[in-house]
């Protein structure tokens, strides 16, 4: 028996969606579908047991695993990223909180005046540093 595959256009018009809609959750896993080349192809089957399920994977794919496949080459399955977790969003904080700190600490030391003068005072901290040498001869 040779299973039966359908274009965008058709899924969409079965699933009762845009086909930019269809392409769209075949690119980012929702829907079951198999990218040939440059081209989404979708398996009536799997589109059915999909509508079946209420849009739940498949139970012959592993969690985790997206529904949509590249047949272009071999197929590679990367698991989907991993949720925060219990400390992972205070983690973020942290880090968000530290960067703003940071960027007051820079604004605190700025000076106010011409902007000659505050490129003479950096050029002169950056030669003290060593990071360029002096032009003064």
């Amino acid at each position: 028996m040779s299973e039966t595959f359908l274009t965008p256009e058709q899924a969409a018009q079965m699933l009762n969606l845009s086909a930019y809609t269809v392409r769209a959750y075949a690119r980012q896993g929702i829907i079951p579908a198999h990218k040939i080349g440059r081209t989404w192809r979708f398996s009536k089957a799997d589109l059915e047991e999909w509508v079946l399920t209420d849009g739940q994977a498949p139970s012959s794919r592993p969690r985790g695993v997206p529904a949509a496949r590249d047949c272009s080459s071999e197929a590679v399955y990367l698991p989907s990223p991993k949720p925060l977790g219990i400390g992972g969003a205070r983690d973020v904080a942290d880090k968000r909180s530290q960067a703003i700190k940071t960027l007051r600490d820079i604004r605190s030391q700025t000076q106010e005046g011409n902007v000659t003068s505050i490129v003479r005072e950096s050029r002169k901290q950056l030669v003290d540093r060593g990071h360029i040498e002096s032009d003064e001869q």
